[in-house]
């Protein structure tokens, strides 16, 4: 027996579309940082058609040539006001077929799409600056607010801003001198869920940095509060273009300045971070693993406890960016051996019996010496005699005779 379809695609609403909509074509959970893009994305789509939200332009589209317009009103946009670079204008061309997929359903024409809108080609024209430990210390120490302060030292660690921001306390567990912070599968990047490590001292930076906020942000459930809902009364989490401003200006203020082929951005402390771990002595496949560049590992068989205790074991001190750097010395035995001799010698000079005995060893030393030599040493044996009769009292007359005659001879 056929069965009836009625079955209708449901269509989605921008808003909802930034929390529902397919993830490359399939159906998944949206990951915070891809509903963060597509926020930007329909931010842009409402500027570069003139209004002031997404919805407000879905709701004047009455053709398709209205359609594939504002699709190359947001490329032009892109590239003439708000100069974006090629690779950002190309994140946001691709966008748009699934989102008008998820909001015309069939009404949108993907093959029509692609004759009105032409394609944009992902030039990556310039990289990411590489920090160092110092510059790193310094913008740590100087000019940083205690915002900016906290956020550098957890990004610091190889996390992505957006991951920082979304980090709430209920993913932190405190292990003493260090703290595991939990990352889920729905909120990373690369889907997959994964532990990083933080010190005690970035945990004391980011405590520092509450006390400084204001009642109405003490109630926030993230790390990184930005500003109290009207609604529900409780702070959100800091938004990634006003996290990523403030460090800009923070960078720009200490010299870090962008070229045309190198940024100073955050994104490039994860690859500063990475440095460090495998300086530490941490193997690539665990950097890997706890920055999120996936080793194409199932989380299952992704060993934490192992990764936690090596890194504990060799980037814990070494990433502890603040306190003084401690320089292990390893004693080595023969030098041990000839300090505990020359203590000893330097003890036996100390006493009149021990001198006058050096003295004996010097003077028997063989060999024809110059006829000034043995005079000078006679001087030299009445001199240190009265001076021990002074500070000591009284030698042994028969020492001293004895290295008497033995200078004489």
């Amino acid at each position: 027996m056929a069965l009836i379809n009625d079955r209708t695609a449901k269509l989605l609403t921008p808003d909802e579309w930034i929390v529902r909509g397919k993830v490359r074509g399939r159906i998944q959970d949206v990951s915070v940082s891809t509903q963060y893009s597509r926020r930007a994305f329909l931010a842009i789509f409402a500027r570069a058609n003139g209004t002031k939200t997404a919805s407000e332009v879905i709701a004047g589209i009455k053709s398709t040539t209205q359609l594939y317009k504002s699709a190359q009103n947001v490329v032009e946009y892109c590239k003439n006001v708000a100069h974006h670079k090629p690779g950002t204008i190309a994140d946001y061309r691709n966008m748009m077929p699934g989102f008008f997929t998820e909001v015309f359903g069939k009404d949108f024409d993907r093959k029509a799409f692609e004759e009105d809108v032409p394609s944009v080609k992902s030039i990556v024209s310039t990289v990411k600056a590489e920090f160092d430990r110092d510059v790193l210390v310094r913008l740590l120490k100087e000019g940083s607010t205690p915002r900016d302060k906290a956020l550098l030292y957890f990004l610091s660690y190889g996390f992505r801003i957006g991951e920082t921001l979304s980090r709430k306390f209920s993913d932190l567990e405190d292990k003493g001198e260090y703290t595991i912070v939990k990352l889920w599968s729905d909120e990373t990047k690369t889907r997959e869920s994964r532990r990083q490590f933080v010190s005690k001292e970035c945990m004391n930076v980011l405590r520092s940095y509450h006390a400084t906020l204001r009642e109405k942000q003490k109630n926030s459930l993230y790390l990184f509060p930005g500003e109290t809902s009207p609604k529900t009364h409780v702070a959100g989490h800091l938004s990634k273009v006003a996290a990523g401003d403030s460090l800009k200006k923070l960078f720009i203020s200490h010299g870090l300045k962008d070229t045309a082929r190198e940024i100073f951005s955050p994104h490039g402390l994860r690859t500063f971070a990475e440095n460090q771990m495998r300086e530490a002595g941490l193997n690539d496949t665990f950097t890997k693993q706890i920055v999120g560049h996936s080793a194409k590992t199932e989380d299952s068989y992704k060993g934490w406890q192992a990764i936690e205790k090596a890194w504990v074991a060799k980037c814990l001190t070494k990433m502890t960016w603040l306190r003084p750097t401690e320089v292990a010395l390893v004693e080595n035995p023969e030098t041990r051996k000839e300090l505990d001799l020359l203590k000893a010698k330097v003890t036996e000079l100390t006493t009149p019996e021990g001198l006058l005995k050096a003295l004996k060893q010097a003077y028997l030393i063989e060999g024809s010496l110059p006829w000034e030599i043995p005079n000078k040493k006679l001087e030299l044996a009445k001199k240190i005699q009265k001076e021990l009769e002074d500070d000591q009292g009284q030698p042994d007359v028969e020492q001293v005779d004895d290295a008497s005659s033995k200078v004489s001879n």
